[in-house]
């Protein structure tokens, strides 16, 4: 299941969720995407499969620590996300590397432990991408967009710096996985200002945020941002991201 999630994380196609006529179109030169009020934090979740009659399975543990740097004069966010087994058995390594203020990518990379990995580096428009496949040789593709993308392997964290309001709705570019010459445009509309309790009891106003491709996000504007995070890859089935 833990390779699963992943595949489906990263490359689910965009979905038709809500119309387009008042989208907002997000661009790296539209100073409309803000990461000042990232701080550094440190969060975990548990991950349970749920099926169509609601009988929860923990699956897997997620973990998530954010830090600032400076390196070459520039104010950066290091993001680490580690994948474990319900028995604490370490399956991957997620990382990022961007500005705060733009949110704009210098570098991510998803390591795993039967040694397949994907590592992405960012140069404006330009995105090199190097991938091992279990039993492939390793491959490299380099994108050339006509805009800059974002990277969406940071998530709830990268919408979390999105101008959320209720009734919102916008467009940013993200790298394409099926295309090397066109970003992946992910359309997010915000549904509704809900108060969520954790596992361990916190309580947390969130905005839900629905994107199209099959992620739902319960967003805070205060750490550790991401609260809980739903994915339904079939009609009978979801996978819900608690915060504990």
């Amino acid at each position: 299941m833990k390779s699963i999630i992943s595949i489906l994380l990263l490359f689910i196609l965009p979905l038709s969720i809500y119309g387009q006529s008042d989208t907002v179109k997000i661009l790296s030169t539209s100073g409309l995407v803000d990461g000042s009020h990232i701080k550094p934090y440190s969060n975990k979740w548990r991950v349970y499969g749920i099926d169509e009659k609601g009988n929860e399975t923990l699956q897997t543990i997620w973990t998530d620590y954010v830090q600032t740097i400076k390196m070459d004069g520039k104010q950066l966010i290091s993001r680490t996300q580690e994948l474990y087994s319900p028995e604490l058995n370490l399956q991957e390594v997620w990382t990022n590397l961007f500005e705060q203020k733009t949110m704009l990518p210098l570098r991510a990379s998803q390591l795993r432990t039967n040694g397949t990995f994907l590592y992405q580096e960012f140069d404006g428009p330009q995105v090199k991408v190097r991938q091992k496949l279990e039993g492939k040789e390793v491959t490299e593709v380099l994108h050339n967009y006509e805009v800059s993308p974002y990277d969406w392997t940071l998530y709830g964290v990268l919408l979390s710096a999105l101008p959320l309001k209720v009734d919102w709705t916008g467009s940013i570019p993200t790298l394409n996985a099926q295309d090397q010459s066109k970003a992946a445009w992910l359309n997010v509309h915000v549904a509704s200002k809900e108060t969520l309790t954790t596992e361990d009891g916190r309580k947390f106003t969130t905005l839900k945020v629905v994107t199209d491709r099959g992620l739902v996000f319960w967003l805070a504007k205060k750490a550790p941002y991401v609260i809980q995070l739903e994915l339904q890859p079939t009609p009978k089935q979801k996978i819900l991201w608690r915060m504990y």
